[in-house]
């Protein structure tokens, strides 16, 4: 049985389906370095199966912001909490997560865990996040994320 792999390519194409799907938000690429985002926070799910591993998001509440008014049609007569924020950002990885993993892997089964409780970042750690070797960078909604696949040994 041949299983494909599992790499930040395909995170990519499940969050931006994703992404389109609820928010009606697109992935953009990021033409020259980025700038470092404000405020990011690093939200991680785990998986295990035939590969193990972790599906990583590094963003801006603002982004996590901009998903909760994508969803809502808008409505700006009250913005989104951070709190709100966080929950999409953590909805968006889980959806991702399962979509990538049932769709590469339609004949194995993963054990996939709940987000992370949204973590704040720091410059530095945004930086090692992003030169890691296993993230890509892109904009969506005028906010520079970074997503990431880490594999397990």
């Amino acid at each position: 049985m041949h299983s494909a792999t599992i790499d930040v390519q395909h995170l990519l194409e499940a969050v931006g389906e994703t992404l389109e799907a609820m928010a009606f938000v697109s992935l953009l690429p990021v033409e020259s370095p980025p700038e470092l985002p404000s405020a990011p926070v690093f939200v991680q799910i785990q998986f295990k199966g035939h590969v193990s591993g972790a599906l990583e998001l590094a963003a801006p509440v603002d982004f996590g912001k901009a998903i909760v008014l994508g969803a809502t049609g808008g409505d700006s007569r009250s913005a989104p909490s951070e709190l709100q924020a966080h929950d999409a950002l953590q909805e968006l990885m889980n959806v991702a997560a399962g979509a990538m993993l049932r769709t590469e892997n339609e004949d194995e089964k993963f054990d996939i865990s709940l987000p992370t409780t949204p973590v704040p970042m720091t410059d530095t750690q945004w930086i090692e996040f992003v030169e890691s070797g296993r993230a890509a960078v892109v904009e969506a909604e005028g906010s520079i994320i970074a997503l990431g696949v880490m594999l397990s040994e």
